[in-house]
């Protein structure tokens, strides 16, 4: 059964061919303190003129920086390491079990790969012969990276499809969207939906969330009535380009819109190839917001 639709088409989840990561590093600084002295006007009726002055007194000092408590792992993801979260990699970034981290996207959403060796072989539902997260994965994946982005907590696909298996999350090997949102500390309410929107999608990336989108990009392809045949998780859009994080590949890639779409930019050319929206997505909300 599909994994990434509730229909009984059987989609493929991986692109021909691969992107390359793009993306460019951003530096900021901040002015240090300084002493600065600021004063208003006299304007009459007993007001005077205040001096404001800011400075350090000689003895004092910057408190130390407080000391780095690893990243955040969710339960699931504890659960699949015994509860015992490993402690190289650094505070804020999303690692692997044995602490190396894992490469994120310039918004700071971590690039997982469906076919990763540490979960690539486990199985999409409870049946012995579903098809596996590295060959039919790419939605379970991008939610992963999605409900990680969110959390802050790393949500491996690994741990993920763990907690749907123990969680009612798949009927037969395709997932159940909404279960997928309580994989992590904090619950995130799921939605998934057929109406196209680009405004809504818009407006979800530029509140800091990622989007799930499906795509199609064979023709022809068996994924259902819109045609998706997979899936990847949109982090943020830049001027007229919007950004993805593809599981095929573990790399991103970029979109721009014709037509009313979105529509894949190779990062070598203008030109529309390979993924196109099908109309598809998810978007996600913290539980109880409004």
């Amino acid at each position: 059964m599909d994994p990434i639709r509730s229909t009984t088409q059987t989609p493929a989840c991986f692109p021909e061919g691969t992107t390359s990561l793009e993306g460019s590093t951003a530096t900021s600084s901040v002015m240090p303190a300084s002493s600065a002295t600021t004063s208003r006007p006299e304007t009459g009726g007993g007001n005077q003129v205040e001096e404001y002055v800011c400075r350090f007194p000689v003895s004092y000092a910057p408190p130390p920086p407080a000391a780095s408590s690893g990243p955040s792992f969710s339960a699931a993801t504890l659960a699949l390491l015994g509860g015992t979260p490993p402690a190289a990699a650094p505070a804020g970034s999303f690692a692997r079990a044995d602490g190396t981290p894992f490469p994120t996207s310039m918004d700071g959403t971590p690039m997982y790969k469906q076919s990763d060796a540490e979960w690539g072989e486990s199985r999409l539902g409870a049946s012995a012969t579903a098809p596996t997260l590295a060959s039919r994965g790419c939605a379970v994946t991008s939610m992963a990276m999605a409900l990680s982005k969110l959390s802050g907590e790393t949500l491996t696909p690994g741990a993920l499809d763990a907690h749907l298996d123990a969680s009612a999350g798949y009927v037969g090997s395709a997932l159940v969207w909404g279960t997928a949102g309580t994989a992590t500390e904090k619950p995130v309410a799921v939605e998934k939906t057929t109406t196209w929107s680009l405004d809504k999608v818009t407006k979800e990336l530029e509140s800091g969330r990622p989007v799930v989108l499906g795509v199609d990009y064979k023709e022809g392809g068996s994924g259902g009535t819109l045609g998706t045949d997979h899936w990847v998780c949109l982090t943020r859009k830049e001027g007229n380009l919007f950004f993805a994080n593809d599981p095929a590949t573990g790399d991103e890639v970029r979109f721009k819109v014709e037509g009313g779409a979105l529509k894949q930019v190779p990062k070598s050319t203008e030109s529309i190839q390979g993924y196109k929206s099908s109309g598809e997505f998810t978007t996600f909300q913290p539980v109880g917001a409004a």
